[in-house]
């Protein structure tokens, strides 16, 4: 394709030579694993977020399996996610042996807090808000909610790092924030990496972080690898300079198609402080506008396709998704990356202007 839906490359010329020394420093310690990096960027976090705790961890799927654990998610528990996010959601419930239960979204693809309290059980013991496309879901009256039937949250912010609130950040709102640092998010590693975000201190999850293994080196309890290791850590410390280019740049070209597509096309986001992982738009041709875009070399996904609550492992799942079924024949994601350039943005919102019905 000739204009990339993503494109991972480091092309900035300083930023390459920071990370090459990064891997300098490494191979010269040879600390890959655990080490002063994994400290630094725990402290980084910890700092931005304002938070007493933050536990860098090997995925941001890790950083979920961990909270739920922690909370002591098990059997015979019900976890509410939205009907709409990408798999590991909906996994981690199942991996311990908990049961999903789905909750539709609204048109600004969240969990649709006018549906969710139909679907609270005695078995309900989380809910899980994800943070679509970098959006936040209304925390406020989320924790309401919980607190009005004694349920934890855990904030799924896998694509919504440094965004905001009411003012704060999102994942310092739940019991957990949790995070995927993969190099797909605005903010990422050059490999797999994740964060957990608490305000308070949890040693129940450094336990996990490591088989079970506490930071005395006792072993509390069986467990498996979750560590995030010691060299992405470095590469993040020194990204975390530069992360404020990037999210300058995004901004940008997001608000340049806000202010060029069509009133026809319902681009899902909202005002100058929104930080956005992607742009997803909600169209009627879908497949159509789609078609004509991929024909002009203009790459296209639809995130995240097929639903949750359609994949067949989860068939008996209790669900509620009339609206979250419309709106995926609406759902578009178009390019957004910091190499790509206004004319680029500007030739995608006129394909779909010239064409849309």
């Amino acid at each position: 394709m000739k204009i990339k839906f993503q494109d991972l490359r480091v092309l900035d010329e300083n930023l390459r030579s920071d990370l090459m020394n990064d891997l300098k420093e490494s191979f010269e310690d040879g600390k890959y694993i655990a080490g002063d990096a994994v400290k630094n960027i725990e402290n980084i976090f910890s700092e931005f977020f304002s938070s007493p705790e933050a536990v860098f961890t090997s995925s941001g799927t890790s950083a979920l399996i961990i909270c739920l654990q922690s909370l002591g998610v098990s059997s015979g528990d019900e976890v509410i996610i939205p009907a709409m996010s990408w798999i590991s959601t909906a996994h981690i419930v199942r991996e311990l042996g908990a049961t999903p239960v789905f909750c539709d979204i609204t048109d600004r693809l969240l969990i649709d807090l006018d549906i969710l309290e139909a679907l609270i059980t005695d078995k309900t013991k989380v809910i899980i808000p994800v943070h679509f496309g970098g959006l936040s879901c209304d925390m406020n009256r989320l924790i309401d909610i919980s607190h009005k039937y004694s349920l934890s949250i855990i904030e799924d912010c896998s694509q919504a790092f440094g965004n905001k609130y009411n003012g704060r950040r999102l994942g310092t709102f739940g019991e957990f924030g949790c995070f995927s640092l993969n190099p797909m998010k605005i903010f990422g590693a050059l490999g797999e990496a994740g964060l957990i975000i608490s305000q308070s201190r949890h040693e129940t999850i450094r336990s996990k972080i490591y088989c079970g293994v506490d930071s005395e080196k006792k072993i509390l309890s069986a467990g498996i690898n979750h560590r995030g290791d010691n060299l992405q850590a470095r590469f993040l410390k020194t990204i975390f300079k530069y992360k404020d280019m990037k999210e300058k740049k995004v901004k940008e070209l997001w608000k340049l198609y806000n202010d060029n597509l069509s009133d026809k096309v319902q681009l899902i986001g909202e005002g100058e402080d929104f930080i956005p992982y992607c742009v997803n738009i909600l169209i009627e041709n879908r497949d159509y506008i789609e078609k004509i875009l991929n024909d002009n070399e203009i790459e296209t996904k639809k995130i995240h396709l097929p639903l949750m609550s359609d994949i067949s492992i989860y068939s008996s799942c209790v669900k509620s998704d009339e609206n979250a079924q419309k709106i995926k024949s609406k759902l578009l994601t178009l390019p957004l990356h910091q190499y790509l350039n206004s004319d680029d943005v500007l030739k995608i919102c006129h394909i779909i202007n010239r064409e849309i019905i």
